[in-house]
């Protein structure tokens, strides 16, 4: 008798332990986890995507600028040799 009592622990805890520990709960955290992954991804490309168009808005006029004198200085020239000619 007093051996059973000390098995019969050691098979309650062995039982009560063991099937918790067959739980496969990875797939549940691998869905949260490309959930926050996606999450934090879209944010990064909305921001990004806003820092980019604000770069664009602030270049543009100096851009256009650029362009038309090298445009114009192009034609100048152009003319320039057909007077020479």
């Amino acid at each position: 008798m007093k051996n059973l009592l000390p098995i019969s622990i050691i098979l309650f805890i062995l039982v009560s332990i063991f099937p918790t520990s067959c739980i496969d709960d990875s797939a549940e955290l691998d869905i949260a986890f490309k959930n926050s992954v996606d999450t934090l991804y879209n944010r990064g490309i909305k921001q990004f995507n806003k820092d980019l168009d604000s770069i664009c808005t602030m270049q543009k006029d100096s851009l256009i600028l650029y362009n038309m004198d090298s445009i114009k200085n192009i034609r100048l020239k152009e003319i320039e040799k057909l007077i020479r000619k």
